[in-house]
């Protein structure tokens, strides 16, 4: 019995020996991946560019509000699905906005099913506009149909002219003629077609300012507004702050890429700034939170931009 207690006793103790051994094998493990754990840099986030779909400043939406897109100057709200039923030509005795009498003008009503229009035009421009018509022959805009052109062959001079003219007229100079059947002193003002016949006028200024060589037909060019905006802007300095409208494409799963920059150049067409060249680096400098989803695409409103210019 006495060896069998022995034995007992030693198969206990080795066991006891084996456990603290394994104790001591997982204790070094152990240590070691928390050494190796302390000792790994931190896992880098991962950050994607965003990519913009679409992107629009608030000037250009501006101009796009006005129908200032680009050369020739021309409008209209009348949308015709049928011809004039009649045609009256007046003979007028004279013809004036404000105080400036208009030469060569030739004046005619034109009178649809629904809407009857005075048509003013000579070899520079045309000006139609609704009215209605009373029997003792006085002529009143009504403000619903408006339409208008700058032809494309004037010189820079004779352009400059009309503009000015168009100007007037929609800042409230009065249309006056006479004939042997009606008699007219019309208003037709409207602001907003004031506005963008000042700004033409600004564009213009600024474009013979910079341009050593004229471009003599200015209007016969195909310029886009928008280029003209930033052309001025430049002049005044390199970068300004603004709002606009934006699309982006990222993945939810990963955060965007900060600042978000869009990266656009402008060529010009007119005469003496063939060779300019407008960087425009448009900077997202607003939260990027809130967003109307529609399909895998965020849709961003009225957000802050920064726009930095430069010639290259």
């Amino acid at each position: 019995t006495e060896e069998i207690e022995e034995v007992k006793e030693t198969e206990v103790k080795e066991i006891l020996q084996e456990m603290s051994n394994q104790n001591e094998v997982v204790s070094e493990v152990v240590e070691e991946v928390q050494q190796q754990i302390i000792s790994e840099e931190p896992l880098q986030e991962i950050l994607q560019e965003a990519e913009v779909l679409y992107l629009e400043t608030a000037a250009q939406l501006k101009l796009n509000s006005l129908a200032l897109v680009s050369n020739p100057v021309k409008y209209s709200n009348i949308y015709l699905e049928s011809k004039e039923s009649s045609i009256l030509k007046l003979n007028v005795e004279s013809l004036k906005v404000g105080q400036e009498n208009i030469f060569g003008a030739k004046i005619r009503v034109l009178e649809y099913k629904n809407f009857k229009l005075i048509e003013i035009k000579n070899r520079e421009f045309i000006l139609k506009f609704g009215v209605d018509i009373f029997k003792n022959g006085l002529i009143v805009p009504n403000g619903e149909y408006l339409e208008y052109e700058i032809f494309e062959n004037l010189n820079l001079n004779r352009f400059t002219s009309v503009l000015k003219l168009l100007k007037d007229i929609f800042s409230g100079d009065e249309i006056s003629f006479k004939s042997s059947d009606f008699t007219s002193n019309i208003s037709l003002k409207n602001e907003k077609e004031s506005f963008k016949f000042e700004l033409i006028s600004e564009f213009l200024k600024n474009y013979e300012k910079i341009s050593c060589i004229k471009e003599k037909r200015f209007n016969y060019v195909n310029e886009d507004y928008y280029k003209l905006y930033l052309l001025a802007n430049l002049e005044r300095g390199d970068s300004f702050e603004t709002w606009g409208n934006f699309t982006l494409k990222y993945d939810d799963h990963n955060k965007i890429k900060l600042p978000v920059q869009y990266i656009r150049e402008h060529k010009f067409n007119l005469k003496g700034l063939e060779n300019t060249t407008v960087r425009e680096t448009i900077t997202i400098s607003d939260n990027l939170e809130n967003y109307q989803l529609l399909n895998d695409f965020k849709i961003y409103r009225h957000k802050k931009l920064t726009v930095n210019l430069e010639k290259i």
